[in-house]
């Protein structure tokens, strides 16, 4: 346990015998936990954006050589927040209509939500 608080910054050994340890004050630390954990989740952020832009190229790639072309077609969602987030980029692709079959309470609950994004988008 010592080893790894010493390793994050949080002790310090003192010279003398006995050995003796020092925490590093409580702000001090907490500073420096946090600044970790931004480091930590700013390499992951990047990890994610360039395998995403890898993947993105790849498939465009594909995209070109397969002629794939897009048609209308129907898709079942069933997951609240994936309904939304679909809604969303269908709503902010739209050039004239989306139609959406959903049920009233289904609709009543993610009304908000869409309400909000059609006024932020006709601004």
């Amino acid at each position: 346990m010592l080893p790894k608080l010493n390793e994050l910054g949080l002790i310090e050994k003192l010279l003398g015998k006995p050995a003796k340890i020092r925490a590093t004050p409580v702000e001090e630390a907490l500073s420096i936990l946090i600044k970790r954990e931004k480091e930590i989740a700013n390499k992951k952020l990047s990890a994610l954006i360039a395998k995403k832009d890898a993947f993105l190229k790849n498939f465009k790639n594909y995209e070109l050589k397969s002629g794939i072309e897009e048609k209308s077609q129907f898709s079942l969602i069933t997951d609240r927040r994936a309904v939304i987030s679909k809604g969303m980029v269908m709503l902010k692709n739209a050039k004239r209509t989306v139609n959406i079959i959903t049920s009233k309470n289904a609709f009543n609950e993610s009304f908000t939500t869409y309400h909000e994004l059609v006024e932020e988008t006709i601004r």
